[in-house]
């Protein structure tokens, strides 16, 4: 389902809304940067001057994308599996 109003792709799991847009956009963003990244490792050994440090910098890129922001996707996952909902069963009035 699309929230329009907010821009966010939310997952609908034991009626508990889960909003997935960082998660998905990190995951794309990693995956753009890996197609990146292998092109790159290719063409670096041909390249000279400034065009070995342009690929050299794309496969460093991708590599501290995949260490410093991947992982906060595995966290988001668990952290949506654990949801219970309880904040769902507090009253609206309580807010």
């Amino acid at each position: 389902m699309l929230d329009a109003e907010w821009g966010e792709l939310r997952l609908l799991h034991g009626g508990r809304s889960i909003v997935t847009r960082e998660s998905l956009s990190e995951l794309t963003i990693g995956w753009l940067l890996l197609r990146q990244a292998e092109v790159a490792a290719t063409a670096v050994d041909d390249a000279t001057g400034d065009d070995a440090d342009f690929y050299t910098g794309k496969v460093a890129s991708a590599r501290w994308f995949a260490r410093t922001a991947l992982p906060k996707t595995a966290l988001r996952r668990r952290q949506a599996e654990a949801e219970d909902g309880w904040l769902m069963n507090v009253p609206e009035t309580a807010f």
